[in-house]
């Protein structure tokens, strides 16, 4: 048992649920899914090297091409799919949707790297997902840059499979080396020129420029991006140091996490209530009966 890793996949779980709420903000005064994306990347690369300089050098160009080509799937694919969600459900009906990640991550992990799989891990990530089912019912997000409702439950869906399966590659990658933020660091790199080649695409589209961003805005999502940089390198390294499904278990909060901040800090038009309270009674239960010592 690692108290470090449960550590941090609580602490990815808590700063990816800062990092939707403050994109929720920045899309509401006028930055699309793919400013939001680049500024995400930008914010997050320097950060992410400053912190790598506590792990080992990761010199394997194998591994680190592994890396960069998890971050074309998870942080360039992957990410523009949640914000495209964002954007047209709302931070907490998108959480909902990728609600789903920590238990099909599992059930990938099990498949393919032969994770343990328990019937206490189990119940507990049922818990979880209808956790966030009930803190997130009949949600009060309005859609945002004629993003339609179809399109973004569609790139939620999409997202859950790319969120799964970068999990389970980062976990597998996780075994030959000791260096998780810089594997972080290298998924953002990998990402970073085809998010600078979609900002270009939307703008010459028509879309909303750098000039018309205001600065609250810009402000916003880059404080979102240094939050959900920081829970990749916390997601990282709790994926070094213990198995996808106890990972997963804590990740789970992640929607219960937005739900509840959303409610009480302003995240949507929404006031705390009965359903807040249970959603996070059984997200407490889920973690009791997946770590209490038997």
């Amino acid at each position: 048992m690692s108290l470090a890793g449960y550590v941090f996949a609580y602490l990815a779980s808590l700063l990816f649920a800062i990092s939707d709420i403050l994109v929720r903000k920045a899309t509401g005064r006028g930055i699309p899914p793919y400013g939001n994306l680049f500024l995400s990347l930008t914010v997050g690369i320097p950060l992410l090297a400053l912190a790598g300089l506590m792990d080992p050098p990761l010199e394997d160009i194998a591994v680190v091409s592994a890396y960069m080509a998890v971050g074309v799937l998870h942080f360039y694919l992957g990410r523009l799919l949640f914000y495209t969600a964002v954007a047209g459900l709302g931070a907490s009906s998108s959480a909902i949707l990728v609600s789903a990640t920590p238990l099909a991550a599992s059930v990938m992990a099990w498949i393919m790297l032969g994770e343990d799989l328990t019937t206490r891990l189990m119940i507990s990530l049922i818990l979880i997902l209808v956790a966030s089912y009930i803190a997130m019912r009949n949600p009060s997000g309005r859609p945002y840059h004629n993003v339609g409702r179809l399109l973004a439950i569609a790139s939620g869906v999409t997202a859950v499979l790319i969120f799964s399966l970068s999990t389970v590659a980062v976990r597998w990658l996780g075994f030959m080396t000791s260096s998780p933020v810089v594997g972080a660091l290298s998924s953002y790199v990998g990402a970073y020129p085809l998010a600078i080649a979609t900002l270009h695409l939307g703008l010459a589209r028509g879309g909303s420029g750098t000039g018309s961003w205001s600065k609250s805005a810009i402000v916003l999502a880059s404080l979102g991006g240094a939050s959900v940089a920081f829970a990749q390198a916390s997601r990282y390294t709790a994926l070094d140091l213990i198995s996808v499904p106890e990972a997963s278990v804590l990740f789970g909060l992640f929607p219960v996490n937005t739900a509840l901040l959303s409610a009480f800090v302003g995240g949507e038009e929404e006031k705390p209530g009965k359903k807040h309270g249970i959603a996070a009674f059984l997200a407490f239960a889920a973690v009791v009966i997946a770590f209490y010592p038997t």
